[in-house]
């Protein structure tokens, strides 16, 4: 869809921001277009500050789901589940990175074999 907005509508810049769930499998893409080099600068910075807060919302999730079983089994615990993850650290760090679009599939770019 990218490399079509580029090439086909003519916009500048394009980028994209996956969105999964709690599993990490992806559920949609975000995808910006925009011919302002500000509209570009802006939009680098607003996914890659998503990106870094995405880790953090999928295991705050997860401990809720968590919470939420053991209240329906009946096990109550001192401390929930949310309550100790706030301090503990992220294994893996998410960032956006910005990656030039792609040809469609099948799609031959002109002068290649």
């Amino acid at each position: 869809m990218r490399w079509r907005l580029e090439r086909t509508l003519g916009y500048a810049f394009t980028h994209t921001l996956r969105l999964t769930n709690v599993h990490g499998v992806p559920l949609y893409d975000l995808v910006f277009a925009t011919d302002h080099e500000i509209g570009d600068k802006i939009m680098r910075s607003v996914y890659r500050k998503a990106a870094e807060r995405f880790p953090r919302m999928r295991q705050e999730a997860r401990a809720r789901r968590r919470d939420r079983k053991e209240q329906e089994a009946g096990s109550d615990a001192l401390f929930s589940h949310e309550e100790l993850i706030q301090d503990t650290p992220l294994l893996a760090h998410e960032t956006y990175r910005h990656t030039p679009p792609v040809p469609p599939y099948g799609h031959v770019v002109k002068g290649s074999s």
